[in-house]
């Protein structure tokens, strides 16, 4: 099963977020399982933490998180301000910039739906 866009985040982001009035998101229980893949190539002296998925439910113009109309992740500046002085924000790309694989996705998509 897939599901897209899905956001998993740690416990310490989803407290820090329900201590804020920040709107537009709710968290699930998830249960993660190791696989053959991490057990072989990666060995961690510590247990995974615990992880919540976070559900996107924000509607544009109201809440503080939402999906685009092309599936991203938009979040208005102040909860980004937020996020930046209080979380490690690593493996968030901030306005990414367009290429030239952006491009040819585009082309094909449109060519689709001729």
């Amino acid at each position: 099963m897939e599901c897209h866009p899905c956001y998993i985040v740690t416990e310490k982001l989803k407290t820090g977020l329900q201590t804020t009035k920040f709107t537009g998101f709710e968290f699930s229980e998830m249960i993660v399982t190791k696989g053959e893949y991490l057990n072989d190539n990666y060995q961690l002296n510590k247990s995974l933490p615990e992880f919540y998925w976070m559900k996107i439910i924000g509607k544009q113009d109201v809440d503080d998180i939402i999906i685009g109309p092309e599936k991203s992740l938009l979040v208005d500046e102040e909860l980004l301000n937020y996020l930046k002085n209080n979380f490690t924000l690593n493996y968030m790309d901030i306005n990414p910039e367009r290429n030239e694989f952006d491009d040819l996705l585009d082309q094909m998509i449109a060519k689709s739906k001729k």
